[in-house]
């Protein structure tokens, strides 16, 4: 076991100097560059084209003093052409940081989505898209206008078994725990009753209460609910 532990070890001690002897190479190459080729160009090219180059090392390697931010500063935007995914126009996307530039590298390796971090349209496919559903928009909602319109002019019996007070009526009954309001049985027959028929069709929780048979009867008969709970 012991020479198994050695071999490890040396093993490490070995990965440790490649490492490192990779480090100088690097360091002393983009060195070497600096004195052969314009700062901006030299910098453009490590910055952009080496992502695996840590930004503080190449600020090492060139004697730069600078700090992180200031040195993305010098380096020249990148731009990276694609194609509109509506009519395959070219769009030219322009970022200032290797993580801007990656989001938009991983972004293109998934399948177009409604709402997608980097601009898959062109401007023109954009605004007509933009265009198409704000038309949808003001259509539904003058669908729903219509359709309210209807329920408030409807007999209040037949709006009583449409599918709209229907919906209403559960999330009411729902809302109080399917019980009675005023009394607090849940032993007995619930209706939902409205306070007010000022927002018929489009009722607020507010507007009802709900209210077991008997309490809803005392309401009906006497105009005024109970006002002890029973037992």
């Amino acid at each position: 076991m012991e020479e198994i532990d050695q071999i490890f070890c040396k093993i490490k001690i070995l990965e440790a100097e490649v490492k490192r002897l990779k480090s100088v190479t690097m360091i002393e190459t983009m060195r070497g560059l600096s004195k052969n080729y314009p700062e901006k160009e030299v910098i453009n090219t490590l910055y952009w084209k080496y992502p695996t180059i840590g930004t503080t090392k190449i600020i090492e390697a060139l004697n730069l003093n600078l700090s992180p931010v200031a040195f993305r500063k010098l380096a020249d935007p990148a731009i990276i052409e694609t194609k509109c995914i509506e009519c395959d126009r070219p769009i030219y996307n322009k970022f200032t940081t290797r993580e801007e530039l990656h989001r938009f590298q991983m972004d293109l390796k998934r399948p177009p989505k409604k709402l997608i971090w980097v601009e898959r349209m062109c401007s023109k496919c954009n605004e007509a898209k933009y265009a198409q559903s704000t038309q949808g928009r003001q259509y539904s909602i003058k669908e729903q206008e219509a359709r309210i319109k209807i329920l408030r002019e409807m007999p209040y019996k037949e709006y009583l078994l449409s599918p709209e007070w229907q919906k209403t009526r559960k999330a009411k009954l729902k809302s109080a725990y399917y019980r009675c309001n005023v009394c607090n049985t849940n032993k007995t027959e619930l209706h939902v009753h409205h306070r007010t028929y000022a927002r018929r069709a489009f009722e607020f929780m507010k507007d009802l209460i709900v209210l077991c048979k008997d309490c809803h009867k005392l309401f009906h008969d006497q105009g005024k609910l109970a006002t002890c709970a029973k037992t």
